[in-house]
């Protein structure tokens, strides 16, 4: 039972790092979900590894899955971009710098997700 509350706690700091995030910015959809699935994932992977501390609730310490995902939060609000006015999108030309970028920022969230998932299944064995 205590790995479906992981999950649920998991969840519910996911959602409310990524609403205290994305409240006021302007940000695409696409990036609200990445923001979310990854804090989600750092949570429960958090809630594997770190040593547990602080305030017990439903058999779960749920402190030490918030600082996480706060610190994954901070880290994701530096690497994804705000979404620019309606207006401006079409003047946008993209050079050879931009594309660059955002395929190294492709790859790195993809090895990231990796390593959690990794790190995810290691806690269960």
């Amino acid at each position: 039972m205590t790995v479906i509350y992981q999950i649920i706690f998991a969840l519910i700091i996911g959602i409310i790092v990524t609403i205290m995030f994305n409240t006021g910015c302007k940000r695409t959809w696409l990036s609200i979900f990445v923001f979310f699935g990854f804090v989600f994932l750092a949570a429960w992977a958090a809630s594997l590894w770190i040593i547990p501390t602080g305030p017990l609730f439903l058999g779960i310490y749920w402190l030490p899955l918030l600082i996480v995902g706060l610190i994954f939060g901070l880290l994701l609000a530096l690497l994804i971009p705000l979404a620019p006015p309606q207006c401006e999108r079409k003047q946008i030309t993209e050079n050879e710098d931009e594309v660059k970028i955002e395929k190294t920022q492709g790859i790195f969230f993809w090895i990231a997700i990796a390593v959690l998932i990794v790190i995810i299944v290691l806690g269960y064995l």
